[in-house]
């Protein structure tokens, strides 16, 4: 599943606002997924968007 931009920051800032006080292993997962997500954030703006190699149908 591939969320928009938009999609990955509201879920960051939803994950962000979660309980103040969660459990050790509460914390660690929720730790691990705003990583995720911001990871993926920088890997999108990164990244160049993919090109058509020549010969490829649709290519001028």
């Amino acid at each position: 599943m591939q969320l928009s931009n938009g999609s990955l920051a509201d879920l960051l800032d939803a994950l962000r606002r979660e309980a103040r006080y969660p459990s050790d292993h509460a914390r660690v997962l929720h730790d691990l997924q705003v990583h995720q997500i911001e990871l993926e954030m920088q890997n999108r703006d990164r990244t160049p968007p993919a090109t058509m190699p020549c010969g490829a149908v649709g290519a001028p």
